[in-house]
């Protein structure tokens, strides 16, 4: 049962090489012979004593005979059927060993799995061949466990078929009555001993005739045990020169199964050894075919010659515990291998694994040196295909340049494959000191970059020192910048964070311009967003350093102005400061015009005002509301110049007049300084009405006093 722990590789080669089941079908085939030839003297033995006894011989003499005789046709009979029989378990056991190695995994598929590993594992440079080595050695695991089941079922079939064999003995005991033999229970004549069914024997249960043994089926046998003819050596008449139970003709020895061998235990034909299987071995525990094998023993050879040494399984081997052919040395495994502890073919030094191999230590094929792994390298713990010198990793030959490692690179010092300058490491890269693949240029890290110090990946930089991908200009970090220090995805200028920004310094995201921060905005030095000018704070804003949103000009502030420099919110014009003023430099709300000031409830139309509700210019309203003209102050004031409230006319300094510089109150007319005056000139008290009246109730001109009615009166 140790073929439960032997690899894939023992148990296949074990079963696959050999005779086969060409022996036991041999075998089958001579038993069915005997069979046959032990049937037929029964029929014709019965034939002649009935005869006999029928016809020329008669009384009890006959009788005797017959009853004698009849034993004997019945062993013969019985004898034929179980020669039968084992010929049908010969013919079993050579079908149990046909199915079994019918389900034994093929020698070369096991050689081609451990083939294709040793591949995958020298190209597994950058780790992508882990899933197929996992894969092959699933395969090899399922192929080690199919051996083992089959074997499994080999040794139960072989077994269920060994206990069926029936011994010949209890067929012997049945026979009796000597046949004028010396000896008894002898069939034939001139047989001196027991048992013997022919003639001349000397021995016992020999089935011929001519032996001199026991137990012989054949003819002219020295010895017993034997089954076939001419097996011993009668011209040597010594115990040592008999041979025993052997299978064939013409052998010498024990146990040999075939012709012409000498010797024990041998399988095949000519062999001079002990435990040989073939042809022609000289030698012991020999397995093979072929002629001129000399050794000591255990060795197997197929087909070849020439074999010395001791444990070998193969042909023209010397050495020690060699499988293969033409191996020269100690535990190697393959053919021609000159060395110790090779596994493979042509390997001239020891503890290589592959095939031919110049050196020790080698896994691959064709390497020169030792230490080194994979195919034709020289030198020295190289791992690659044609690789020259020492220490080198990659793809000789392939390459051109010095210290290349990998396939086709050329320059200084490359490693990967396709690298052309100085340094390189990947696939495809131009220039020096790139990590990665498509790189051209210098100290770029990723896949398809230009320029120098780039990394990232995909379609690759251009420039100098970019982070991510896809970026043309320097110094960007993120994908698809087009310019310089850009940091965030599709900018188009330099110094731009964010995403798909156009121009130079902008924060955000879909800026158009320089310097911006927020989203959308189109200019310059704008914050906010959908900004469209330059230096604008807040949202869709239109113009210059506006503040605020949905402004449309310069240098406002609020919400929805209109124009330039205004503060506040809905303001049409310049230099408006409030809410809804339409015009020039209006502060407050709801004023029309120029420099007008108030907040409502009234509008102010005009220019200069101050207050609520006036229309003119540089009217001043500030207890109440109304004013109309030019200059005036007060409130509900019309005319020019005034300074007071419900005034109408022209520089009048008091309230409730009309007319021209009044400074009383109430009066109408021109230059009144009284009170509730009507006329010209008028001075002190009130109620005058004429002209330069001085004091009160007068009507005229130029009255003194109070009451006077006329002219010059004091």
């Amino acid at each position: 049962m140790g073929f439960v722990v032997l690899p894939p590789e023992v148990n296949s080669a074990l079963l696959h090489l050999g005779a086969g089941s060409g022996p036991l079908l041999e075998a089958a085939v001579a038993w069915d012979g005997l069979a046959v030839e032990l049937q037929s003297a029964a029929i014709s033995f019965a034939s002649v004593t009935s005869a006999v006894v029928g016809e020329s011989w008669r009384g009890g003499a006959s009788l005797s005979m017959a009853a004698v005789a009849a034993p004997y046709v019945a062993w013969l009979s019985a004898s034929g059927t179980l020669a039968e029989a084992a010929a049908g378990l010969a013919r079993a056991a050579a079908g149990v060993f046909e199915e079994t190695q019918a389900a034994m995994v093929h020698p070369g598929v096991v050689a081609a799995n451990r083939v294709r590993l040793v591949s995958l594992a020298l190209s597994n440079l950058l780790g992508q061949n882990a899933p197929a080595i996992a894969a092959a050695e699933a395969e090899y695991e399922l192929m080690w466990a199919q051996d083992v089941a089959a074997m499994v079922g080999y040794h139960g079939a072989a077994s269920a078929v060994a206990v069926q064999v029936t011994p010949w003995q209890r067929l012997l005991q049945t026979l009796s009555w000597p046949v004028g033999n010396q000896g008894v229970f002898n069939v034939g004549s001139g047989n001196n001993g027991y048992f013997n069914l022919g003639n001349g024997n000397t021995g016992s249960g020999n089935l011929a005739g001519g032996n001199l043994g026991d137990f012989n089926l054949g003819s002219g046998n020295f010895g017993g045990g034997n089954v076939g003819s001419g097996n011993g050596a009668f011209f040597i008449v010594t115990p040592r020169s008999r041979s025993y139970l052997n299978f064939g003709n013409g052998n010498y020895g024990v146990l040999n199964f075939g012709s012409g061998n000498s010797g024990g235990l041998s399988l095949g034909g000519g062999n001079v050894s002990v435990l040989s299987v073939g042809f022609g071995n000289n030698g012991l525990l020999y397995f093979g075919f072929g002629s001129g094998k000399a050794g000591d023993f255990l060795n197997v050879a197929i087909f070849g010659s020439g074999s010395s040494g001791q444990f070998i399984v193969g042909n023209g081997t010397s050495g020690v515990a060699c499988i293969g052919n033409g191996n020269s040395g100690w535990f190697n495994f393959g053919d021609a291998n000159l060395g110790n502890n090779n596994i493979g073919s042509g390997n001239h030094g020891s503890v290589n694994l592959g095939f031919a191999n110049a050196g020790s230590y080698n896994l691959g094929f064709a390497n020169t040196g030792n230490s080194n792994i994979g195919l034709a390298n020289t030198g020295n713990n190289n791992i690659g295909i044609g690789l020259t010198g020492n220490n080198q990793i990659g793809f000789g030959g392939l390459n051109s340049g010095v210290g290349n490692s990998g396939l086709f690179n050329s320059g200084q010092g490359n490693s990967g494959f396709f690298n052309a300058g100085f340094g390189n490491h990947g696939a495809g890269n131009s220039g020096q000191e790139n990590l990665g693949a498509l790189n051209s240029g210098f100290v770029n890290t990723g896949l398809g970059n230009s320029g120098s110090g780039n990394s990232g990946s995909l379609f690759g930089n251009w420039g100098l020192f970019n982070s991510g991908a896809d970026n043309v200009g320097s110094f960007n970090s993120g994908n698809t910048n087009t310019g310089s220090f850009n940091s965030g995805s599709i900018n188009t200028g330099s110094g731009n964070s964010g995403s798909l920004n156009t121009g130079f310094g902008n924060s955000g995201d879909l800026n158009t311009g320089n310097f911006n921060s927020g989203v959308n905005n189109t200019g310059d030095y704008n914050a906010g967003y959908g900004n469209t000018g330059n230096g604008n704070a807040g949202s869709y804003n239109t113009g210059n350093y506006n503040s605020g949103n949905f402004n449309t000009g310069s240098g406002n502030a609020g919400f929805v102005n209109t124009g330039d420099n205004n503060s506040g919110n809905t303001n049409t014009g310049s230099g408006n400061s409030g809410s809804i003023n339409t015009g020039d430099f209006n502060s407050g709300a709801l004023n029309t015009g120029t420099g007008n000031t108030g907040n409502g409830p009234g509008p102010n139309s005009g220019q200069g005002n101050v207050g609520t509700g006036n229309s003119g210019f540089n009217n001043n309203n500030v207890a109440g509301l109304g004013n109309s003209g030019s200059g005036n102050f007060g409130s509900e004031t019309s005319g020019s110049g005034n300074n007071g409230g419900s005034t109408s006319g022209t520089g009048n300094g008091s309230s409730f007049n009309s007319g021209q510089n009044n400074s009383g109150l109430a009066s109408s007319g021109t230059g009144n300084t009284s009170e509730l005056s009507s006329g010209s000139g008028n001075s002190g008290g009130s109620l005058n009405s004429g002209s330069a009246n001085n004091g009160s109730r007068n009507s005229g001109g130029g009255n003194t006093g109070d009451g006077h009615s006329g002219y010059g009166h004091s």
